[in-house]
């Protein structure tokens, strides 16, 4: 990717003092402006470096003053305008938004776990060996506690979050106790819980087997 940076310098501040006079032709009156470099990427100010600068000129004769010890002192006090911060300021708010958007999505699969409906998909993440793979787990009924659920007839070596065209859920029921829902959503391996999905989705999609059949797993990369 390219990036655009580097080194600007923006004016802080513009002032008249009309203390003391021109050591050139004795007048009062000088004018000056207060500058700080800022470090930027694609034009927008991230932070401020070094330190301020301050150049001044007598009013009438325009001969240059820049170490006026008054105008050094309304250098010293000049504030940093905020927007030279605004990189950073855009930075942090992200991460904010972020960290919240975390929190609030963890929140809601608590919720969803502790609280299950039939048509609830269960995405799933598992470790064998070296390897990780991602399937999918539909809820089809609720006993008390205990939560049925149909597998997806795919696996996956890559994080997804709808089937896959020719995946779908196999009516073969696989029974978890609300405790053990938990407990794989606190070790990560229930990674994200579906409500309100799109057929689009692919999590209406459901195939009868017959009764004793073994459902074989097929290996599939998606590119979903």
């Amino acid at each position: 990717m390219f990036f655009i940076y580097g080194r600007k310098k923006a004016k802080i501040k513009s002032a008249t003092d009309y203390i003391g006079t021109c050591s050139s032709c004795n007048s009062i009156g000088l004018e000056f402006d207060i500058f700080r470099d800022y470090f930027h990427l694609f034009w927008i100010p991230l932070f401020p470096v070094g330190d301020k600068e301050s150049k001044g000129h007598c009013t009438k004769c325009g001969y240059p003053n820049n170490f006026n010890p008054r105008v050094k002192h309304i250098e010293s006090i000049t504030m940093t305008p905020v927007y030279l911060y605004s990189g950073l300021l855009m930075f942090f708010t992200l991460i904010g938004i972020m960290v919240v958007g975390n929190i609030n999505t963890q929140k809601e699969k608590a919720l969803f776990i502790a609280n299950p409906k039939v048509g609830d998909v269960y995405q799933i993440r598992k470790e064998v060996g070296d390897s990780t793979y991602f399937h999918f787990l539909r809820v089809a009924r609720i006993q008390r506690d205990t939560v049925v659920v149909y597998p997806n007839a795919f696996q996956y070596f890559r994080y997804v979050h709808k089937l896959n065209d020719q995946d779908y859920f196999v009516a073969q029921e696989l029974f978890y106790t609300q405790k053990e829902l938990k407990e794989l959503l606190e070790k990560g391996e229930i990674y994200g819980v579906e409500r309100d999905y799109e057929d689009a989705d692919g999590f209406n999609r459901i195939k009868e087997i017959d009764t004793g059949s073994v459902v074989l797993h097929t290996t599939f990369s998606s590119d979903h």
